[in-house]
């Protein structure tokens, strides 16, 4: 063997890769560079129109796919035992749909995967306050109730006029929220007054080849001069927006969710037309 030809092609091997290397780095800080430019850009025209932000802008703008959704089922006899006390024999359910009403209390399953439940004298004990108030109170009551919200996390609390309080609970799947799949827990004095269940489950997310529509883009497409908005918060997560005709595929696609100081929030397609989904 010809050990000096040999190291020759081992060096100019290791030089071209080298130069690649070096070309990626090049193209990538090139990239992360000119979204920082979009997005510095994108604030000062905001600034301009009058639209406030109290929130960073994501400057990400990578390739997200499709969310697909498998069909499930609420455990109802669960759900009504938890809700109504585990001493009551729960009634046949032999419909999608189902309406239950005992005294201040009714529970409506709307379908196989939601249902939504108000007690007008609450008694369901549900400590918000206490240990556990940052959501962890609300996912083991609706644990007790076989609902999955082991990867559920707390979104947002709001203090309401009348004195209840009100949590909203998000999935999260592959590092994004899912807004199809929610829990809101409305309480007063430490029971729950109300609670709304929505549910499919994640299968898996299908990488797609269009990057998605920046956030930058959604922000002067949608918000112009003389709207007064403040925005305090820009995240990206699924929704189930689009459905194909003739087809039993569940599937959800990236939208931007904006919400701004008035309590407003906004969802717009970032796969699409970058239009608002009503």
């Amino acid at each position: 063997m010809d050990w000096g030809r040999a190291k020759s092609i081992l060096i100019i091997m290791l030089l071209a890769l080298n130069i690649f290397l070096l070309a990626n780095i090049f193209l990538i800080s090139a990239g992360d560079a000119f979204r920082g430019q979009d997005v510095s850009a994108a604030s000062r025209i905001l600034e301009k129109r009058g639209v406030g932000l109290k929130c960073r802008i994501p400057a990400s703008a990578n390739s997200v796919g499709k969310l697909f959704f498998k069909e499930t089922a609420v455990n109802r006899p669960a759900v009504f035992k938890r809700l109504f006390g585990s001493a009551q024999n729960p009634p046949s359910f032999t419909s999608p749909g189902a309406k239950i009403a005992d005294g201040s209390k009714t529970l409506n399953f709307e379908g196989d995967n939601s249902f939504t439940f108000e007690d007008k004298h609450p008694s369901v004990d549900i400590n918000l306050a206490g240990p556990g108030g940052n959501g962890e109170n609300i996912k083991k009551l609706l644990a007790e109730m076989r609902l999955p919200v082991s990867s559920f996390y707390l979104d947002g609390t709001t203090n309401n006029p009348d004195g209840t309080v009100t949590c909203v609970l998000y999935e999260k799947y592959g590092g994004y929220a899912v807004f199809d799949n929610y829990a809101v827990v409305t309480a007063l004095d430490g029971r729950l007054a109300s609670l709304k269940w929505h549910y499919k489950k994640p299968e898996n997310i299908v990488p797609g080849a269009r990057k998605i529509i920046s956030a930058s883009q959604i922000l002067l497409k949608n918000y112009i001069a003389g709207d007064k908005a403040v925005i305090t918060s820009i995240d990206l997560g699924f929704m189930e927006y689009k459905l194909e005709r003739d087809t039993k595929e569940l599937y959800g696609l990236p939208v931007w969710r904006i919400r701004t100081e008035d309590g407003k929030t906004r969802y717009f397609k970032a796969s699409d037309d970058g239009g608002e989904i009503t």
